[in-house]
């Protein structure tokens, strides 16, 4: 199942005069809670109901920099940021997460609206848009389909290659998972000639577009 559709405020992109990722004085002298701002540089955040990941998953977190109006600590003790806009909720302490060479996430309707990225395959109405995009030169980038046998990974059938991708740029591919096992595969190699897998489902916690590394 894809994230649940459900009515919500889009968050619209903020300018700001930050330089670092966040601001972290978030008390007053008087210890009032200062709202402050957020940069999103990568895709691969969604927009939570509640500060939870068990709530519901709204939409995908688009890029750019947003206010962030309230915190909230989730029973994981992990951080979460209310946004301005009233959408909902974002994980603070994974959108500081140090990044991959690429980061993979499900686009949002604006951003492909836009058009900024290399299309592959067929937008249908059951669709993902897989969203990929490198945070460095990228060579040989191969997206499959994953079978698993005695818990061992293997390709299938090549849906895509790109001899190249260079850093900063996006790629769209559009997926289908038909059951709660389909299983997709991008294998890469980074600017320093390093090979990296990784798997990509649907989660079954609450349906977002999960991304992991393999070994």
């Amino acid at each position: 199942p894809q994230p649940s559709a459900e009515p919500s405020k889009t968050p619209s992109s903020e300018t700001s005069n930050e330089e670092s990722e966040a601001n972290t004085e978030t008390e007053s002298e008087d210890g009032a809670f200062v709202s402050y701002i957020v940069k999103i540089k990568y895709t691969g955040h969604y927009i939570f109901a509640e500060p939870s990941y068990d709530s519901i998953a709204k939409e995908p977190m688009p890029i750019g920099s947003f206010t962030i109006v309230e915190e909230a600590m989730d029973e994981n003790g992990e951080k979460w940021g209310k946004l301005k806009s009233g959408a909902g909720f974002i994980n603070l302490d994974a959108v500081l997460k140090e990044q991959s060479p690429v980061a993979i996430g499900e686009a949002d309707r604006e951003f492909l609206e836009k058009g900024n990225y290399t299309d592959y395959g067929v937008e249908t109405p059951d669709a993902v848009p897989i969203l990929v995009q490198s945070c460095s030169n990228l060579k040989k980038i191969t997206f499959v389909t994953l079978e698993y046998f005695d818990g061992e990974a293997t390709a299938g059938d090549v849906l895509m290659h790109e001899e190249e991708m260079k850093s900063g740029s996006f790629m769209v591919i559009w997926a289908d998972f038909p059951g709660d096992m389909t299983t997709y595969g991008l294998s890469l190699t980074d600017n320093d000639g390093n090979s990296c897998r990784y798997e990509i489902y649907l989660s079954g916690r609450n349906g977002t577009l999960e991304a992991n590394k393999l070994d």
